[in-house]
């Protein structure tokens, strides 16, 4: 799923890219690569880079989530040490999970800010 979804987002942020800086790099006589690598891509880096760590951030919420359901992933540690009322393990497991998903939502932000 994840594939998928980054996938069309991906084209989604290619089709919303105005495509002045393209016709002007052609106009110029830039090649094929020369269009993507110096028109394109240093234009939706930073679209595609918060997609990418949307994706990371969301993948962790549902590892935790189907874990606890299902009895794998993240949150099959979190149940095995509650059910076994190990409860400092357990809210140690709550906040690498909370600090995992804030720390990417950070270091998104940062990002955002430097491109910009």
């Amino acid at each position: 799923m994840t594939m998928g979804f980054l996938t069309r987002a991906f084209m989604e942020t290619i089709e919303d890219f105005g495509m002045d800086k393209i016709e002007a790099l052609q106009a110029t006589g830039a090649n094929y690569l020369q269009v993507i690598f110096q028109g394109l891509l240093p234009e939706i880096a930073a679209a595609l880079l918060s997609w990418v760590l949307y994706m990371i951030e969301n993948n962790v919420r549902d590892a935790t989530l189907v874990g606890l359901l299902t009895g794998t992933g993240i949150g099959f540690i979190f149940d095995l040490y509650f059910k076994g009322m190990r409860y400092g393990a357990a809210g140690l497991v709550v906040l690498a999970v909370i600090i995992l998903v804030v720390g990417v939502e950070v270091i998104s932000n940062l990002i955002g800010r430097l491109i910009e």
